[in-house]
């Protein structure tokens, strides 16, 4: 499932400052599915999963592909993050969703140009 794709976002809540077993496995599991490809990341968690990014940011790099983290998103308290609709809460979210998809799609046309 991972092999034909072209770039990926990592969603990660953070656990002891750090990000969650399962995807370490995943991470892992796959490592040359992952290489040269790029990354992005969504973190949520009480201050935005800004640890457990950190250290997805160099795991990814170990493995290859091309970390984004200046185009983090971050959801702080995301246990509040929704209003009553349903909807997100502006003052919950760190950065711009529109920068990281603009990045992410940028980088994946761009290595999948050069993987051919």
């Amino acid at each position: 499932m991972i092999a034909p794709l072209d770039g990926f976002v990592l969603v990660a809540s953070e656990y002891n400052h750090g990000y969650a077993a399962n995807l370490k496995n995943a991470l892992d599991f796959l490592h040359a599915e992952w290489a040269k490809k790029p990354v992005a990341f969504v973190g949520y968690g009480s201050l935005g999963a800004v640890a457990a990014i950190e250290q997805l940011v160099n795991i990814t790099a170990q493995l290859n592909m091309v970390p984004s983290p200046s185009t983090a998103v971050k959801i702080i308290d995301a246990w509040g993050a929704l209003d009553e609709s349903g909807a997100v809460k502006a003052d919950h979210i760190r950065g711009q969703v529109d920068n990281l998809v603009k990045s992410l799609v940028w980088w994946a046309e761009t290595l999948k140009a050069a993987r051919s």
